[in-house]
């Protein structure tokens, strides 16, 4: 079984550094998942393309999330070093310290091989978690869409 992101509306790129803005990640957002993950009943995925790799998280961003962070931390290994990651959080309707965790280990593994990372269109569930905890100027974020978190 394989998965597909729903397309996105055409967006200005954004410059973010080691982004490269005439990459806009849509052969990433187009594509079927390529992650072991694809066909399990996941709330996080990941694929990656020539241009980046994108980490999709949806619905509630908990503990039980987490069991899936070895596939995506595969995906992260396997993709080039250099490319910009983006975690879409779009999709996020509760995210607790497990979020957090999850999101300062996909921080620290981009840190540690040189990647960017930038927040895609993060919802307010996560927005909200990342004041709290002080961490939303951490990541870049990258909006695609007029709603603001």
């Amino acid at each position: 079984m394989t998965a597909v992101l729903p397309a996105r509306p055409a967006a200005e790129p954004r410059a973010l550094p080691g982004i490269p803005v005439q990459d806009t990640f849509d052969d990433v957002l187009d594509n079927p998942l390529d992650s072991a993950l694809a066909g399990a009943p996941a709330r996080m995925f990941a694929t990656s393309s020539a241009t980046g790799v994108l980490v999709r998280l949806t619905g509630e961003v908990d503990a039980a999330c987490l069991a899936h962070l070895p596939g995506v931390l595969a995906v992260l290994d396997a993709a080039d070093r250099r490319l910009p990651v983006l975690l879409d959080t779009q999709d996020v309707t509760f995210m607790d310290s497990s979020g957090v965790a999850l999101l300062e280990r996909v921080r620290g593994v981009c840190r540690a091989t040189g990647a960017p990372l930038a927040l895609l269109d993060p919802a307010p569930a996560v927005m909200t978690v990342l004041r709290l905890v002080g961490l939303e100027d951490a990541v870049p974020v990258v909006r695609t869409r007029d709603d603001r978190a």
